[in-house]
């Protein structure tokens, strides 16, 4: 009986330290992502999906990241239809984080700038 006692306790201690973890690598994001550090906010956040696969907002934020990071690549190989095909299926997925969408809109506008050039 003791023995499954111990056993529950070590499982709730580390399904504790998971949440923290959880927690931890989403602040961690949210402040990469407040700095413009998208390959950390990136790394932080698949970090994060590992603790909980299924969590909408880890999700969001991710595809959100790596979204931008794919129209950054795009605009800094001088791929301007790209990069707007790109940014207009982005900001068609709705808003997700203030900093993110600022991002977003300056790439959007940069991409319409010269895609037509």
């Amino acid at each position: 009986m003791r023995k499954w006692a111990v056993i529950v306790m070590v499982a709730l201690f580390l399904a504790g330290c998971s949440s923290e973890t959880y927690e931890n690598d989403m602040k961690a994001a949210k402040t990469a992502i407040e700095s413009g550090d998208l390959k950390k906010a990136l790394l932080s956040l698949e970090l994060a999906l590992e603790q909980k696969p299924k969590d909408k907002a880890a999700q969001d934020l991710h595809k959100r990241v790596a979204g931008l990071m794919d129209i950054k690549t795009a605009i800094d190989n001088g791929n301007w239809s790209d990069a707007l095909s790109k940014a207009s299926h982005l900001a068609e997925d709705g808003k997700v984080d203030k900093d993110l969408d600022t991002l977003l809109d300056k790439y959007l506008v940069a991409a319409e700038a010269n895609a037509n050039e």
